[in-house]
C-alpha cells in the first residue's frame, strides 16, 4: 500500500492517489497493525486532491493513534500551509530537535515544514538553524533533501535574507545528477540550485539533456519532461 502511494504521488496521478487509500480503508479497523499509517496516507490523498477539512480532521486522528506516524504528521502540516496558518504549523511542528533522529531521511522534509512556517512568520534565524542544523544533506542520493533545501533557499532569497554560501554545495551536488531524469520534480530543483549557485552552464546542459531525454525515451517521465519538465528546467536559467 505504501508502495503504491508514493509511485501515485511522485508521478502526479491525484486521482489513483485518493482511490488506492479509499478502496481499503473499509477492509481496515484500529485493531489491525498499520492502521494509523494508512490513515495518514489517506489524509496526505485527500489533501492532494484539494479535500482539506477532510485531510486535517483524518490526519489528526491518526496522530491521535499514534503519534510518532510522520506521514500523518507532515500531511496535517500540508492542509496548514496550504491554508496559510502558518502560526498553527509552527506549533504543529514544535517539537524537540532529536525527536525523529531515529527516523529515515523523510525527517528531513518534515523540518523543511517547520522552516516554512518559520519563513512565514519572518523568523529568519529559525529558519537557518533548522537548515544548518536539521534539514541540510547535500551530496547525499536522496533526491528530496535536494528539494527541501533548494526550495527553502530560493523562498528566503525573494525575502532578501542573507543566505551566504549555502548554495554552493547543493550546486556541485545537483551537477552530478544530469542525465538522471526519473521524476521532473527532481530535475526542477537541480537545474535551481545550478542556476542560483553559479553554474548556468551545467544548468542549460542539464536542462538540452531533458529535452534530449524527452525525444528518445518512451516512458513516463520524458513525456512530461516533453510536455513541461524541459521548459521548468529552463527558467531558472533565464530567472
Amino acid at each position: 500500500m505504501q508502495r503504491r502511494h508514493y509511485l501515485t504521488f511522485w508521478t502526479g496521478r491525484t486521482q489513483a492517489l485518493r482511490a488506492a487509500t479509499s478502496s481499503v480503508l473499509p477492509a481496515w479497523n484500529d485493531s489491525l497493525p498499520g492502521y494509523a499509517s494508512l490513515l495518514g496516507m489517506h489524509a496526505f490523498a485527500l489533501e492532494e486532491s484539494g479535500n482539506h477539512f477532510g485531510a486535517e480532521a483524518i490526519g489528526r486522528e491518526a496522530v491521535e493513534r499514534n503519534p510518532n506516524e510522520l506521514w500523518a504528521i507532515h500531511s496535517v502540516a500540508h492542509v496548514l500551509e496550504t491554508q496559510g496558518r502558518s502560526a498553527e504549523g509552527v506549533a504543529w511542528l514544535d517539537y524537540p530537535t532529536d525527536a525523529w533522529d531515529d527516523r529515515n531521511p523523510f525527517r528531513r522534509h518534515v523540518w523543511g515544514h517547520a522552516a516554512l512556517f518559520n519563513v512565514a512568520q519572518g523568523r529568519y534565524d529559525n529558519v537557518l538553524s533548522l537548515y544548518d542544523n536539521e534539514i541540510t544533506s547535500a551530496n547525499t542520493p536522496q533526491n528530496i533533501d535536494v528539494q527541501n533545501l533548494a526550495s527553502l533557499l530560493a523562498r528566503l532569497e525573494l525575502r532578501s535574507v542573507d543566505i551566504g554560501d549555502r548554495w554552493d554545495a547543493l550546486a556541485e551536488h545537483s551537477e552530478t545528477r544530469i542525465g538522471d531524469h526519473d521524476i521532473v520534480f527532481n530535475d526542477i530543483h537541480w537545474s535551481l540550485a545550478m542556476a542560483a549557485g553559479g553554474r548556468a552552464k551545467a544548468a542549460s546542459h542539464h536542462a538540452q539533456a531533458t529535452a534530449d531525454f524527452a525525444s528518445t525515451d518512451p516512458l513516463w517521465a520524458a513525456h512530461v519532461f516533453a510536455s513541461v519538465g524541459t521548459d521548468l528546467c529552463r527558467s531558472p536559467v533565464a530567472w
